[in-house]
C-alpha cells in the first residue's frame, strides 16, 4: 500500500486537461509537477494499491477538520491546506482504503 502527497497540478482541470496544463499555471511549480506527474503515471502502471493526496500549498498547522476532498479534481476552496488535515486524512485512508488507485484533491 502506497500513500503519498503530490501537488494539485496533476489533478484534472476538465475531462481532457490537467490543472498543470492551464494557462497561467505558475512556472515555479512546473518542475515539481513534472516529478509528481511521473510518479502518478508509474503508480498507474504498477500493481500497487496506492492513493495520492493532491494538495495546494501545505501550511505547517494542526488539523482544522474543515478539509474537503474530491476524486480526480480539486474541490472548490482555498489555496492551502494544513499539514494536520492531510495527516488525519492519510491515516484514515490507511485504515479504510476508500480511495485505492485514486488521486484525491484535498483542500480547506
Amino acid at each position: 500500500r502506497f500513500l503519498g502527497v503530490a501537488g494539485g497540478g496533476i489533478l484534472q482541470l476538465d475531462e481532457t486537461h490537467l490543472r498543470r496544463e492551464r494557462p497561467g499555471y505558475p512556472a515555479l511549480f512546473l518542475k515539481s509537477s513534472e516529478g509528481h506527474l511521473a510518479a502518478w503515471q508509474a503508480l498507474e502502471k504498477s500493481s500497487l494499491l496506492w492513493t495520492l493526496v493532491c494538495t495546494p500549498d501545505l501550511v505547517n498547522a494542526p488539523a482544522t477538520g474543515l478539509a474537503k476532498h474530491r476524486e480526480d479534481y480539486m474541490p472548490e476552496g482555498g489555496r492551502s491546506v494544513p499539514c494536520g488535515d492531510v495527516a488525519e486524512f492519510m491515516m484514515a485512508e490507511l485504515e479504510a482504503s476508500r480511495f485505492s488507485c485514486k488521486r484525491i484533491g484535498f483542500t480547506v
